[in-house]
């Protein structure tokens, strides 16, 4: 990967740096077949517990290795073949053929090759005007060309030399820098043949700049430890060394200040491997702890809260020591020596509990600082993305605790209450070259380690919400384990009680998405220069709905014309949620972060790594992540960048509309309990997760001011602006609120059905009261000054109407009336026939069927339907022939009331068939014509003197009109 077969050779690569110095150790580490040497992962740990004491290790190469000569593979000169996906010699007789006729004659298969490498080993951004640089530590030395002079010019012009007639003679050098940026180190070697050779090494300093912060108050650097322990998810008992965590702060105080009297608290947020320090004085420290602002604000928050008299103190969780060991280290020609090792925990991706704990102790500290020095104010504590948790977490545990932390406003700067997102595409691109073997795979392999590295830190699988290690293709899920126990214990202890909440966010509010669901991210094309193999690789973002793929890798041979592989990885996306990656949210800007540590724009074309671009230097974990699966490629396309923490997340959304993509704009979610917090800042557009605006800082000041601005709210959806809230149900006697889900609004009027009673109203809700026990359908509507009115219907008891479905066997169905009838709380339906000469069922459902006998049959009866409220009844007709409701048609029935009674029947009310008022005339007659007797009184037609048995046909005449029906005496 880092080209070792050229390096030093005359116009190739030769300088190196850090990640290019590891690299090579590494790749001579797994080409020899015993190594006695340091492994890389032990020269990392050793360079780094230096590192943490600001002395900066030189690595030394200086080895012989052989390789395989290219034109070992060539064709007609080629010695070596490839079987079987192995190199395997040719032939003894394939050999002497090819030499006999070879012109010009064979080259060797082997050649050797001798490699001298030097690089300053700082992992980091060395902070500091005068860094101090050790030699003599890390050498790896395996090269019958011994060193014997060493000398070593940095850019400020000054030399000095290390080591003279091989003996080692200056094991500490520190140069004076006036500047920042990439500094160059130029190592010129003697060896003892005495050949020479010069090669360079590139390292970023930043110095310490005269900047306005410095001629403020501030504190040195202090340590913070937890006054009680936390044992991770998967740690053993004594934590891997400490279960106690640990932080460091700075306060940055007012302006004439020189104690501490009104802090303002922030609380850094998820940063590998320490990325963002706080030991310097530059006036863009606090931008550095709330990341990267691409917009074009430029916002001093520093200065804005100094002006209004905070102290503001810095809380960061650093790498620090958990664990000490002494070892022996090789140092080359000049022996061993022993050193004592420290081995440290990442606290920028550790626990959110742990860090929950040093920020408790921290809180305490504070709290004894202010009552010492006579100030009577309280902390306000600020948590930019992690730190949001972090805060939130260590001000909860303490009130369940009965603790005091004395703190009076919290804020979250877009944090991720409900969760974080990267990209799982990403992460399965990551974990395939992390494990995959070939010739890209090989080339990306370390960085891809790194970035697993940090997805499997113990605050990436807490936080995540999609996770690449529960390797799935379907549904999003967290990391086994890790996120749904984290997220249900943050759920379980919710948001303190005794501060007030507030939340800066960066996601859009209304709905805008931050790129588009199952498109294309990331695409890059590779070619060998030798010319074997062609690569194609897809980073997609997740679907809107249903399964795609996320991850593609083509591998193809040089003309395209054999696919090798085709590795897919996949995921699914719930319509009932959307795409994570394009949800509106607090954006992580990998295409601008790529181009700005690239140094140019995407498309872009390029080969030999990310290593040799400096601008690299300034990258954070993510965006070398994403470069570095680009590494080798000859052409590279970012095409947007993708939702790292979605808006819900960010308020700690609760309502019911699951949709990532929901426009919540426009109501006051404040008002609607849908998020646990006080107030909120949301803009219309996405913006860099944790960035600072002016928009949103305006509005934080106003709070900080006691002006308490209300929640954002726009109005630009394509949604109802304003709902009624409040029980679909209210029985007789019972009484409710309704509530609208916008506490801006004012001037508005509310009124009511003729059967509710106000009891009180105002801007934001009406009290109200059923006086009517045989009401059905309620309603209260709220009329806004502008005229609009939104409505909202109420049951009480069971409203219905019903249908009639005609058929072999025809259906009779019940349906809600201003409401459905599935949202009416029916728990009983009765089907009960009174009349007719078919049949229906009698099921406790809101359908029922009827059958008869030939095609004049009918049925006609009552449908009873209960609710918490009481019971409604409705008549119904169903009938073989038609199906004609006879209340509707004015139709007129003689139906039997009795043994031998009959009376005419208009079946037309909703309660029950009405017994008609008309006066009637009725006659009898047997089968043969003969009339017979009857007696008619109050509209009742007696039968009881005809002979039991006989088959009679009974008239009526009723104003004019003949109703005629054949019966039999009983």
């Amino acid at each position: 990967m880092v080209n070792l077969t050229s390096f030093n050779n005359k116009n190739s690569i030769n300088e190196s740096n850090y990640e290019h110095f590891m690299r090579s150790w590494g790749e001579l580490e797994s080409a020899s077949e015993n190594p006695t040497f340091l492994s890389t992962d032990k020269v990392g740990d050793i360079a780094y517990s230096f590192e943490r004491e600001n002395k900066i290790q030189v690595g030394l190469i200086n080895i012989d290795f052989s390789y395989i000569n290219p034109t070992a593979l060539e064709k007609n000169k080629s010695t070596l073949k490839i079987a079987n996906n192995r190199i395997e010699r040719i032939s003894n007789k394939d050999f002497l053929k090819l030499r006999r006729s070879s012109k010009p004659p064979i080259e060797p298969t082997y050649l050797n090759k001798h490699l001298f490498i030097a690089s300053p080993l700082n992992s980091q951004i060395i902070y500091s005007n005068q860094p101090e640089f050790e030699f003599g530590k890390l050498i790896l030395d395996k090269s019958n060309k011994r060193i014997k002079v060493l000398q070593v010019s940095f850019e400020e012009g000054r030399s000095y030399n290390v080591i003279n007639n091989g003996a080692l003679i200056n094991k500490s050098i520190s140069p004076k820098f006036k500047t920042s940026g990439v500094k160059k180190i130029k190592f010129i070697v003697t060896f003892s043949d005495n050949s020479k050779l010069t090669t360079y090494a590139s390292f970023y300093l930043k110095t310490k700049a005269k900047t306005a912060l410095r001629s403020l108050s501030t504190s040195p650097i202090k340590k913070i430890k937890a006054t009680k322990s936390f044992r991770g998810y998967d740690e053993p008992s004594n934590c891997g060394g400490t279960c106690y965590g640990e932080g460091e702060y700075k306060v940055f105080y007012a302006n004439g200040n020189a104690s501490l009297k009104k802090p303002f608290l922030v609380v850094d947020g998820f940063d590998p491997n320490d990325s963002r320090k706080i030991n310097t004085t530059d006036n863009n420290v606090f931008q550095q702890m709330f990341y990267t602002n691409n917009d074009g604000d430029e916002v001093k928050l520093v200065e804005e809260l100094q002006g209004l008299g905070y102290d503001v103190i810095i809380l960061n969780f650093p790498r620090y020591v958990i664990d000490t060991r002494t070892i022996r280290i090789p140092a080359g020609r000049w022996g061993y020596i022993y050193e004592e090792i420290s081995y440290y925990r990442d606290g920028g991706t550790d626990y959110v509990e742990r860090n929950g704990k040093v920020l408790q102790a921290l809180t305490q500290k504070i709290k004894a600082e202010l009552i010492s020095n006579g100030s009577s104010n309280k902390i306000k504590i600020a948590g930019p993305s992690m730190g949001a948790l972090i805060a939130q977490y260590a001000l909860a545990d303490m009130e369940k605790n009965n603790e005091d932390h004395y703190t009076d406003l919290f804020i979250s700067f877009d944090g991720p209450h409900k969760g974080a997102n990267a990209p799982i595409g990403m992460q399965k691109a990551l974990e395939y070259f992390a494990t995959g073997s070939g010739v890209v795979e090989d080339r990306v392999n370390d960085y891809a380690n790194l970035g697993l590295d940090v997805l499997k830190s113990p605050a990436a699988k807490q936080m995540l919400i999609n996770h690449y290690l529960s390797n799935t293709s379907g549904l999003p899920q967290g990391a086994p384990n890790f996120r749904n126990r984290f997220q249900n214990m943050m759920d379980n202890l919710g948001f303190p009680s005794q501060t007030k909440n507030v939340a800066v966010v960066n996601g859009s509010i209304v709905g805008n998405e931050t790129a588009s669901g199952g498109q294309n991210m990331i695409k890059i094309h590779f070619s060998a220069i030798t010319g074997f193999i062609r690569r194609d690789l897809w980073l997609n973002y997740s679907s809107t709905s249903g399964q795609n793929t996320v991850f593609r890798f083509l591998k193809k041979n040089w003309w395209g014309a054999n696919t090798q592989a085709d590795i897919q990885r996949k995921a699914t996306s719930s319509s009932a949620f959307g795409s994570l990656d394009n949800a509106p949210g607090g954006i992580f800007s990998v295409k601008e972060r790529a181009e700005e540590a690239l140094g140019q724009s995407f498309p872009l074309v390029y080969v030999y790594g990310i290593s040799n671009i400096l601008a690299y230097h300034k990258a954070d974990w993510l965006t070398k992540a994403a470069i570095n699966i680009v590494l080798t490629t000859a052409y590279a396309n970012v095409t947007d960048n993708f939702n790292f923490v979605p808006v819900k997340s960010a308020l700690a959304y609760n309502g019911t509309n699951s949709k990532w993509n929901e426009q919540i704009g426009c109501r006051n979610l404040v008002c609607t309990n849908e998020t646990p917090f006080d107030s909120y800042y949301a803009p219309v557009e996405n913006q860099e997760h944790a960035s600072l605006h002016n928009d949103g800082i305006n509005w934080l000041k106003e709070e900080l001011l006691g002006n308490e601005p209300s929640p954002s709210i726009y109005n630009t959806c394509n949604t109802q602006s304003i709902t009624i809230n409040g029980t679909d149900r209210l029985c007789n006697n019972q009484i409710a609120t309704y509530s609208i889900n916008n506490c801006s609004s004012s001037n508005i009027t509310w009124t009511t059905s003729s059967n509710l009673q106000t009891i009180s109203s105002n801007n934001q809700q009406i009290v109200v009261k059923n006086i009517n026990a045989n009401a059905s359908n309620s309603w209260v509507r709220v009329t806004l000054p502008n005229g609009q009115s939104v409505s909202k219907s109420i049951i009480g008891k069971p409203s219905i109407s019903y249908t009639v479905t005609s058929g072999s066997y025809p259906s009779i169905s019940i349906n809600g009336v201003g409401t459905s009838i599935y949202q009416q709380g029916i728990y009983n339906t009765q089907w009960v026939k009174n009349g007719g000469t078919g049949q229906i069922q009698n099921n406790n459902s809101f359908t029922t069927y009827a059958s008869g006998y030939g095609s004049n049959w009918y049925v006609s009866g009552n449908v009873i339907v209960t609710n918490s409220c009481g019971s409604t009844t409705k008549s119904f007709f169903i009938s073989g022939g038609s199906s004609t409701d006879p209340c509707e048609s004015g139709v007129l029935r003689l139906e039997k009331v009795a043994s031998n009674q009959y009376q005419l029947i208009e079946p037309c009310e909703f309660s029950q068939l009405r017994k008609t008022n008309l006066t009637i005339k009725a006659e009898l007659y047997n089968t043969f014509g003969i009339k017979k007797n009857i007696l008619v009184e109050n509209n009742i037609i007696n039968l009881k003197n005809n002979p039991k048995g006989s088959v009679m046909i009974l008239r009526a005449n009723v104003k004019g009109k003949i109703i005629s029906k054949m019966i039999i005496i009983d």
